[in-house]
């Protein structure tokens, strides 16, 4: 059989997406002797025996006295003086099914864990030879528990990637196999492309060790293998969510964004080109040209904001000293980035022969703080790219969070949990199955998130809770109200009694319920929201509330929050950052006939890089709110003509945008529909803005010649002996 049509018939079996590239298939059915566990119970093999063209498969340290010699002569005592250990990949979507005592553990958003298993050769008395696969006391205890979970007549495959030393395992139930030949077609062959695997074994070795109860790794001396392991770690650990905010896409690459790299006091290109991407002409692994290794062989699929891509990681790192002018990839900065993303699980340290990595947390419990944090501010100041930024993207895997809208219509059965009817299938006095009509409680969002929290207690868990005051939430929490008063530790200091709630997480009816150290739970509401519930102090003081500030100006900006800003509005000349803040000052000055004006400011996202490019939804999301709500009772403040009504402004606004699109001398459209006043100050601010940015530019143009001239009065000495 080919190997392309071996490969698609196991993938036919797996029910995984396979993006790797692979050069070896083995299928092998599993007899009662290579299982462990209770299934053989009463045999003395543990190990997995793998015969015929299989062996072929994996390596092997000859041992001449052993294997080459005569029979008569053969040493067993050197049988085992070496031995290889070689990576294996498992899989979460692979393994979770058949694991139901939950003995395999995988980290948040973790899909593929890599374990170790040993390989060695074996030679009989009788001219059989095999490789033998696994030794439980050397082994890595996941893969112990992984063998476990095989059964006899069950098959594994195991797929060796290409040119490479690694081999991902899947398991295949016999139940899944039922009468189909294809499969078992290949069971006992070794079915491989021709290809060559070259091993440094000085490189492809990593030591573990156990140091003052730590964990560590210690990383390959070469600059680029340290890079590589430092990079397959934390894409083992999670497939780089947690590096998703500093990627950055391009035509070719896929590199750190420079903004990121400064906030952590890194050179704005010290890594410009991490990974390679399929349109760049490096993308194949070896130079035509000259040979060389231009990228490793391995496909990552890597998150950016603008969706997934398919990459290699380069080869070209240096390990040299960091200066402002660095250019390209910095295993110093690699370090530091890792280390600042990925603090919670680990931290890549120097030592004196190079680095190695202090595992320091292998699950996520305590990733981001366990308290009832409540995220105010403006409509639009940016609470949800806040709890989005620095709660929602640490807590990786889907099922350990839940996002929750209240609303008036919103209540504690819907927030808790409620008896509703479901159809079950029972059987009937017959003994005949039938459906029927049955009340059953069904868990709201509280109690499903509380549950996934008891059942994974190495993992942390997070409610989101959006527009907490849009609902009547003293009434929607009930005495849960009373779990929200927290210890230190994040567990809650008083206990309740729900039967239902009990009976969900306990399966018992009376036990009380607590917060477990491992939920968080974040809220946002408007700041002094009209038309919404309030809150009592009582009810306030059990969160930690922390202000939102709206933002159009200061160094704390991020890069897309300062394109944002400086974004002209449609067909005009004023920025989006300067008609904001001129109007939300309006708002504060105008005497607008009621109490705060607080909660009508536009916040800084208020409105979206979408509304800013068109002049019908500008003038539908902004204006109409500023007449409707802000302005309401106080409209000849801001609009130039009152007497037509909105959809005269709105008009009016639309009308002048065409024009101008035509036209550039013609109006700007905001002339056309705010009073003077309000738009003379919005040209006023831009042109002083202009007159800052060219000052600016002067500087550090008089700064640049002027360090230019200092270098051409004093050249920099050669060293001795240069010419």
């Amino acid at each position: 059989m080919e190997f392309d049509a071996a490969l698609d018939t196991v993938k036919k079996y797996l029910h995984i997406s396979l993006d790797n590239e692979y050069d070896g298939i083995i299928v092998k059915k599993m007899a009662k002797s290579n299982l462990i566990g209770e299934e053989n119970s009463t045999g003395n093999q543990t190990h997995i025996a793998i015969t015929g063209a299989q062996r072929d498969a994996f390596p092997y340290i000859c041992a001449a006295q052993y294997l080459t010699c005569p029979h008569e002569d053969i040493d067993d005592t050197i049988k085992r003086f070496f031995m290889c250990q070689i990576k294996v990949n498992i899989y979460r979507s692979n393994v979770e099914p058949l694991d139901k005592a939950n003995t395999i553990r995988f980290g948040a958003g973790q899909e593929k864990k890599s374990v170790y298993t040993t390989v060695w050769r074996r030679r009989g008395r009788n001219n059989e030879e095999q490789v033998q696969l696994s030794a439980l006391n050397l082994d890595d205890s996941d893969f112990v528990e992984f063998r476990k979970l095989i059964h006899t007549a069950d098959y594994i495959v195991i797929l060796k990637l290409q040119a490479c030393l690694e081999y991902d395992w899947f398991i295949i139930p016999k139940e899944s196999i039922a009468d189909s030949d294809d499969l078992k077609a290949l069971d006992g062959k070794f079915i491989h492309k021709s290809t060559s695997t070259i091993v440094k074994i000085d490189q492809n070795v990593q030591m573990d060790a156990v140091l003052n109860n730590e964990k560590i790794i210690v990383l390959p001396t070469s600059t680029k293998e340290c890079a590589k392991s430092i990079i397959d770690y934390v894409y083992d650990l999670d497939e780089f969510k947690l590096l998703q905010p500093i990627l950055k896409s391009s035509n070719a690459t896929i590199k750190a964004d420079s903004q990121k790299l400064q906030n952590l006091g890194l050179p704005t290109k010290s890594l410009r080109y991490l990974f390679i991407l399929p349109t760049s002409l490096n993308y194949n692994a070896f130079s035509t040209a000259n040979g060389k290794q231009r990228v490793f062989e391995k496909n990552y699929k890597i998150p950016v904001t603008d969706g997934k891509y398919i990459a290699r990681l380069t080869t070209q790192w240096k390990d040299s000293p960091l200066d402002d002018d660095f250019d390209g990839n910095s295993l110093t900065a690699l370090i530091r980035v890792v280390n600042e993303y990925y603090s919670h699980y680990l931290e890549i340290v120097k030592t004196d022969n190079g680095y190695c990595l202090k595992i320091k947390n292998e699950t996520t419990k305590g990733i981001i703080e366990s308290a009832n944090i409540l995220l105010y501010g403006v409509p639009g100041c940016g609470k949800s790219h806040k709890v989005e930024e620095e709660y929602e993207s640490k807590i990786t895997t889907e099922k350990n969070k839940i996002r929750v809208v209240f609303h008036p219509d919103y209540t504690y059965s819907d927030f808790v949990g409620q008896l509703l009817p479901v159809l079950k299938e029972v059987e009937n006095a017959q003994g005949v199955k039938e459906e029927k009509l049955q009340y059953e409680f069904v868990l709201g969002p509280f109690t499903q998130i509380l549950k996934t929290a008891y059942a994974e207690p190495d993992q942390q868990c997070l409610l989101i809770i959006e527009e907490l005051n849009r609902g009547n939430a003293p009434a929607i929490f009930g005495e849960i109200f009373q779990l929200l008063d927290r210890n230190d530790d994040g567990k809650s200091k008083y206990s309740i009694y729900n039967r239902d709630i009990s009976m969900a997480l306990y399966d018992e009816p009376n036990k009380p319920i607590k917060l477990p150290p491992n939920l968080t739970i974040v809220a946002t509401m408007n700041t002094s929201d009209q038309n919404v519930f309030t809150m009592d102090t009582a009810f306030q003081r059990r969160w930690q509330m922390k202000h939102i500030p709206n933002r159009f100006t200061g160094e704390c900006l991020n890069e897309k929050t300062i394109n944002h800003v400086a974004k002209h509005l449609p067909n005009s000349e004023i920025s989006w950052g300067v008609f904001a803040q001129t109007i939300n000052k309006k708002m504060h000055t105008a005497n607008l006939g009621f109490g705060g004006t607080e909660d009508k400011s536009l916040g800084v996202y208020f409105a979206t890089d979408n509304d800013l490019d068109d002049a019908e939804r500008f003038a539908e999301k902004v204006l109409k709110y500023l007449w409707d709500d802000a302005f309401k009772l106080g409209r000849k403040e801001l609009f130039n003509d009152c007497s037509q009504g909105l959809s005269a402004v709105i008009e009016a606004y639309e009308d002048a945008a065409k024009a101008k699109i035509e036209k550039q001398s013609a109006e700007d459209p905001l002339k056309k529909v705010l009073v003077p006043e309000v738009y003379n100050e919005m040209q006023k601010k831009m042109a002083e803005m202009a007159a800052e940015q060219a000052q600016t530019a002067e500087e550090k143009t008089s700064e640049e010649e002027a360090a230019e001239s200092a270098a051409e009065d004093n050249p920099a000495q050669k060293p001795a002996g240069e010419e």
